[in-house]
């Protein structure tokens, strides 16, 4: 784990958040291009803040979350994705990694039941479509929440970061990538992200 932690903190060392406008507007090109370059850094956190993480959802965080809040950056903001920090880090539009496990666990009925306790939502693609690690179990095997429903994918904490340092995570079982665009919303005449389903190819 140290190993993978210094191997995250030597890609964003290498990949610094790009200097843009706070108005810029990206291209889809631009997107492939930054990949999953850091958008935000945060300052790291302490141990006292991370016990306090732990104490307020009722579970400990994976060692390896642990390490990227107090080495690297509290959460990660990124072009595709935002990694969630806990107080102060990196939020998504349902907050900070507590409050995003609070939302969930109290959001009621899911298409796959209650929100199951220790299932942390972690990573924010948009569209309300998240990476979820399941911390009761020593695996770390992470989950995929969209549409209401939560499906499990075939690796672990430690290998969705693995793909996220080589630029690309799958998210899905079922032979099929979940993948983004730019659309111009209708509304208001403005380049979006949204996020879609695309059929893996053969061998990828």
């Amino acid at each position: 784990m140290d190993n993978l932690i210094d191997e995250i903190k030597a890609f964003v060392g290498r990949h610094p958040p790009p200097k843009l406008a706070a108005d810029a507007m990206l291209s889809a090109e631009d997107f492939r291009r930054l990949g999953y370059t850091p958008r935000i850094l945060f300052p790291v956190v302490s141990p006292v803040a991370v016990a306090k993480a732990q104490a307020d959802i009722g579970f400990p965080l994976p060692p390896l979350l642990k390490g990227i809040y107090t080495e690297v950056s509290n959460g990660l903001a990124g072009f595709p994705y935002d990694i969630l920090g806990i107080d102060g880090g990196c939020a998504s539009d349902s907050g900070t990694l507590v409050e995003a496990y609070v939302s969930f666990k109290t959001g009621g009925e899911y298409d796959t039941g209650p929100w199951k306790v220790g299932l942390l939502p972690f990573c924010d693609w948009g569209c309300a479509i998240y990476s979820c690690v399941d911390c009761t179990d020593s695996a770390y095997r992470i989950f995929t929440y969209e549409g209401s429903g939560v499906r499990p994918e075939r690796y672990s904490l430690s290998e969705f970061f693995e793909q996220w340092l080589q630029g690309k995570v799958n998210r899905s079982h079922e032979n099929a990538d979940v993948v983004t665009r730019e659309i111009i919303n209708p509304s208001t005449g403005k380049p979006t992200r949204v996020a879609g389903r695309r059929k893996r190819k053969p061998n990828s």
